[in-house]
């Protein structure tokens, strides 16, 4: 859409609008697409309900265009950033929500958790939005379990914040959103078996919600009661067979325990409920990109935009899995694609700075992340990826300020402590990043599965910690410590040429180079173009005596 367009787009609205004042009539506001407010609304609160999040915050923003002081379009987009996790969007919705629309109590109970999560929690400006909350109804639950995450991050003692979370729980007994602040209290506390009784009282409250058996299901996943957890998802789709967050749970959980037979057939199973829609299609790509079926996945998203040639997530998607391949040149086609309809297209410019960093041009994409940083500072990816630049530059201190903008801006977001860890093996501090590995591992471990941490993001946290740490024990000398938590790794992604590399160097650090070179080949095999195999394999074979096969190696 060029500007031209838009501006005969506005001064059509502005002449539409002054004339309907003038004959006194009411008019719908109606975008330059034919769509109206009240349809983007519409669409984005029914994409929201099947949890297509990036296409219910599209719908949303659609509406703002139109009605910049639609509550509830604000609204929306709060609830979308909220679940896409993007922290600082979500908090500045909020606040526009909580001053167009005051009496939207749910807005100001979100926000106030909001707060609690900033480091240091801002605990004043709950109390704030607690007191306003209060003042237009004392009965309102979610201030009341609100109150009690106040209570406990100021430490107060068990019994006074258990008594506010049972109170909430009086006020209507079957709402099993209430149980679930119970259990997450108990677990926080370490009292577990009380945290499950809290799930199952929740479930005989209401045992026709799937919410209380998705919860159990993700507190028994926790617990590795692994069994368990699977029948209780089972139970939640039982009944209520279509409901999608029930759906993409059990999916997501076998994913997490490499059952992929399970997990496509569960994947499989929500295209068809939601009638072979393009977000469904995505999610199983996704699926097949994290189960290293690349093919699978490409053939995915390349049948959606053949459909949709404007569906621009799965041309995004189609960029990295192209860029995870190393067909740099394919994913440059993607991007030039999306540049072409939209040349400041802030995503199709992170990709591009993805491109750079693979091709060993990190000043290039710095670039790229600055353009997108300067329109806005707190873009999470962006951020991480210019943190990554600046490391692979050797500008530490640069990289550690840009980590501290991603902690302060996302405050929630784990991915921040691989990078720190990074940050303190460029700098040569190897017992620092034995020791960030070892807190990330601890941190990882005690985490509950919830929207905003799912398995498989987990799965990936608990592979870098790993990693890590098992790179820090042996550049320290600790080969058996080393060796343990990379074979683990190696076991956790068994296709990854990453994880072959690590545990071969192992074997080269225990003086075993026919093992070594064992390993990198598996490497080679799953990654021909990787460089730190071929040249690993390369020095093994020299330390074999097997110049001929070294030879040939270089060539």
């Amino acid at each position: 859409m060029n500007k031209m367009f838009l501006e005969e787009c506005q001064k059509f609205l502005s002449k539409t609008i002054s004339l309907a004042l003038l004959l006194g009539i009411g008019l719908t506001l109606i975008s330059c697409s034919g769509q109206t407010l009240q349809s983007h609304l519409e669409r984005g609160e029914d994409l929201l309900a099947k949890r297509k999040f990036e296409e219910a915050a599209m719908e949303f923003r659609s509406a703002v265009d139109i009605d910049r002081d639609s509550a509830e379009a604000h609204w929306g987009l709060a609830r979308a950033y909220e679940n896409l996790g993007k922290f600082i969007e979500t908090v500045e919705e909020l606040y526009r929500v909580v001053n167009l629309q005051p009496d939207n109590l749910e807005a100001k109970a979100k926000l106030g958790n909001y707060f609690l999560l900033y480091n240091p929690p801002q605990t004043d400006e709950t109390k704030r939005m607690l007191k306003d909350i209060f003042d237009r109804d004392p009965n309102f639950i979610e201030a009341h379990i609100l109150k009690a995450s106040l209570l406990s991050t100021e430490g107060k003692p068990e019994a006074e914040v258990l008594e506010v979370l049972n109170h909430a729980i009086s006020l209507d007994k079957k709402r099993v959103e209430s149980y679930v602040a119970l259990s997450r209290y108990y677990i926080k506390i370490d009292r577990i078996d009380d945290a499950e009784k809290a799930l199952e009282q929740g479930i005989a409250a209401n045992p026709k919600s799937p919410l209380g058996y998705i919860e159990y299901g993700r507190f028994l996943t926790y617990a590795e009661r692994y069994e368990d957890a699977e029948a209780q998802f089972l139970k939640a789709i039982e009944v209520q067979p279509k409901d999608i967050e029930a759906r993409e749970s059990l999916a997501k959980f076998y994913t997490a325990r490499r059952d992929f037979e399970k997990a496509e057939k569960a994947y499989l199973e929500l295209v068809k409920i939601e009638e072979n829609s393009p977000e469904s299609r995505m999610q199983l790509g996704n699926f097949y990109a994290f189960a290293d079926r690349d093919k699978d996945a490409i053939k995915i998203f390349s049948e959606i935009l053949a459909n949709d040639p404007n569906y621009i997530r799965a041309r995004y998607r189609l960029g990295e899995l192209y860029l995870d391949n190393k067909e740099t040149a394919k994913a440059a086609e993607q991007v030039q694609e999306i540049l072409s309809v939209n040349e400041t297209d802030p995503e199709a410019k992170l990709l591009r700075a993805r491109i750079s960093l693979q091709e060993g041009k990190a000043e290039k994409a710095v670039r790229d992340l600055e353009e997108i940083l300067k329109k806005n500072p707190s873009q999470k990816n962006a951020l991480f990826y210019i943190a990554q630049a600046k490391l692979d530059l050797g500008q530490i201190n640069q990289a550690r300020a840009f980590i501290g903008d991603l902690e302060k801006y996302h405050p929630t977001y784990q991915r921040p402590k691989l990078l720190e860890i990074q940050a303190s093996f460029s700098a040569g501090e190897i017992e620092r990043a034995l020791q960030q590995s070892n807190e990330l591992l601890r941190d990882v471990d005690k985490m509950f599965e919830d929207d905003g941490k799912n398995s498989e993001n987990l799965a990936s946290l608990r592979i870098g910690a790993l990693t890590s740490r098992g790179l820090a024990n042996l550049q320290l000398g600790n080969i058996a410590e080393a060796r343990q938590d990379l074979e683990k790794v190696a076991e956790l992604s068994p296709n990854s040429s990453s994880a072959m590399i690590n545990l071969a160097k192992v074997f080269d650090a225990e003086n075993n180079p026919s093992q070594a070179v064992s390993f990198y080949e598996k490497a080679l095999a799953a990654d021909p173009k990787n460089f730190d195999a071929l040249s690993g394999v390369v020095n093994a074979l020299v330390r074999l005596g097997s110049f001929d096969q070294a030879h040939a190696k270089l060539d």
